[in-house]
């Protein structure tokens, strides 16, 4: 993570603040923090996020488990409750953002991204019930031997 943020607002006494002013304070002050947890806390898997596919229900469920950690963007990624996973959708990022990590060849030109899936709990509309037997055309999370990534857990591929 690189800082956007180069200088720290300075306020005079009597100054009326308008609200670009605090804007600017809020995100220096929220870069700094992610920063910290980025670069000088560590990234990952901080506690639980355990991941257990159960092939014997019906659907095929992935079981996530509570738990913490931080992004590479320094964010917290938190998931307070065990949940299970029975059904996906194709997953976009948004606008027309490049996030390299979902790049299958990022020195390349073209910047094609890899298939991913966003994972959901029963009765989520317009989603698909999940076929989790192992395929070789989807890519793998060489940590975690399974054949789809999710936003839901905190691995990237390897």
């Amino acid at each position: 993570m690189e800082p956007t943020q180069s200088k720290y607002p300075i306020f005079e006494a009597n100054q009326v603040l308008s609200s670009s002013h605090l804007n600017q304070l809020f995100d220096y002050l929220d870069e700094q923090e992610r920063l910290t947890r980025a670069d000088l806390i560590g990234i990952g898997i901080v506690c639980g996020l355990e991941i257990r596919l159960d092939q014997t229900a019906s659907p095929a469920t992935i079981h996530l488990s509570k738990g913490c950690g931080d992004t590479s963007e320094g964010y917290l990624a938190v998931e307070p409750e065990d949940v299970a996973l029975v059904s996906y959708r194709d997953y976009k990022p948004p606008g027309a953002s490049e996030y390299a990590t979902f790049l299958k060849d990022k020195s390349s030109a073209s910047k094609t991204p890899y298939d991913l899936w966003e994972l959901f709990p029963a009765g989520e509309p317009n989603t698909g019930s999940c076929s989790l037997r192992a395929s070789p055309t989807r890519p793998r999370c060489k940590t975690h031997r399974a054949s789809l990534t999710t936003r839901r857990s905190c691995c990237s591929l390897n």
